[in-house]
């Protein structure tokens, strides 16, 4: 499933009163047509925009809890890259008794699962996550070559960090995980046997 831009670009648009604060409707807004005119209109889907190609779609996935009704909205893969690009959430994990991935996301101001997005936040949440990533490319377009560099190197950084540290530690914990249930197994026969 392919990521439109189009229905979000129209949300963003025409969507002030879906929004807690109404000036962060007309920020979007603003920033959204400040953002093509500066590099041209946006795609119809995410995936075929640079941004997409050179940063957001860099960032590997893994399986996570999601609900249905959001996988119908949006790729799954798609929504957890938006949150692991973005600047204002770090992302964590969890791993369910199921083995399942739970993704955390904590930003300065809140902690909670990606998993509780409801149906009736995902616009606004995806908005923010895309906008965060328009609104940084635009920001950057009147430094100095320097800082352009620099902003092009910290990106790097980013998934660099994202792909090789942060799922290295997920799946190092993952493994960790298995050795404590098989070890808690064996203490109970060990325990069993010692009972007899």
């Amino acid at each position: 499933m392919k990521f439109n831009l189009l229905k979000l670009k129209e949300f963003i648009m025409n969507s002030a009163d879906s929004w807690d604060n109404s000036w962060v409707a007309e920020y979007y807004k603003e920033k959204l047509i400040e953002y093509e005119e500066h590099f041209g209109k946006l795609p119809d889907v995410l995936e075929d925009s640079e941004i997409y190609t050179k940063f957001i779609g860099r960032f590997q996935s893994i399986d996570y809890v999601v609900h249905d009704e959001i996988k119908k909205l949006v790729d799954p893969v798609v929504l957890f890259q938006l949150v692991a690009a973005s600047y204002d959430y770090n992302v964590d994990f969890n791993e369910l008794d199921s083995g399942e991935n739970e993704v955390i996301i904590k930003s300065s101001l809140s902690t909670r699962k990606l998993s509780d997005i409801r149906k009736d936040e995902l616009s606004c949440f995806l908005s923010e996550l895309l906008m965060e990533q328009l609104v940084a490319e635009l920001n950057v377009v009147s430094e100095s070559e320097e800082d352009k560099e620099n902003y092009s190197e910290m990106k790097e950084r980013k998934i660099n960090h994202f792909n090789h540290v942060t799922l290295h530690k997920l799946s190092l914990r993952r493994k960790a995980n298995a050795i404590m249930k098989i070890v808690g197994r064996e203490v109970k026969k060990a325990q069993n046997n010692i009972s007899l």
